[in-house]
């Protein structure tokens, strides 16, 4: 007895309804295509809901004290960088104002302790301070930094990149000279978030 036979029968016993267009797809073709058919839709509903809800909620750990940044923080710190932010990280920047990543590993290599705060009373975690204090060698605003240490960049173009602190860095853990190019993690901010497990 196939499946479609079987559903067949738990419908005329159950008297159940279907709705009117499944129905008749039913009909015509079979309970074979239409369990195909709903598979397929609720394989593919699950990846994006996945994906939507993975983005929601790689979320950061906000700082409850500090304020809700605005729309005039970005343009402040856009002025202060001399390039316009992408927009996706613009998005995030609003949203969530930075902070400690839920999803934080991005490989077994790469795992973020933060992201630097666009509004915080705390000057180590403020953009514009890190903008100021740390070197970024001409390649964009530092957004982060990992577990070990090193620097996460975000280029002018939306890439982000990594910076080994012990290729930018002497003996002394101060920045030096540097001597190799940073290396590229990710296309966009959304991809990199997008990567986090």
């Amino acid at each position: 007895m196939s499946y479609y036979q079987i559903l067949q029968a738990e419908i005329e016993q159950r008297k159940i309804r279907l709705w009117r267009p499944v129905a008749r797809i039913y009909e015509l073709a079979g309970g074979e295509v239409v369990l195909v058919i709903s598979l397929l839709l609720g394989v593919g509903s699950l990846y994006f809901g996945w994906r939507n809800y993975k983005i929601k909620n790689t979320s950061s750990k906000q700082d409850e004290y500090a304020d809700k940044p605005t729309y005039k923080d970005i343009m402040v710190l856009e002025k202060q960088i001399g390039f316009l932010l992408p927009s996706d990280y613009r998005k995030y920047l609003l949203h969530y104002n930075g902070g400690t990543p839920i999803a934080c590993k991005l490989n077994e290599y790469i795992q973020i302790n933060y992201f630097y705060q666009l509004v915080t009373d705390n000057p180590r975690f403020r953009l514009s301070e890190i903008f100021e204090t740390v070197p970024n060698y001409g390649y964009g605003l530092p957004i982060g930094k990992t577990i070990v240490g090193d620097l996460l960049v975000l280029s002018p173009e939306g890439a982000v990149l990594l910076f080994d602190v012990e290729e930018f860095t002497d003996d002394d853990g101060e920045f030096d000279d540097i001597e190799g190019e940073p290396e590229y993690i990710a296309e966009s901010f959304t991809a990199l978030l997008e990567g986090l497990y």
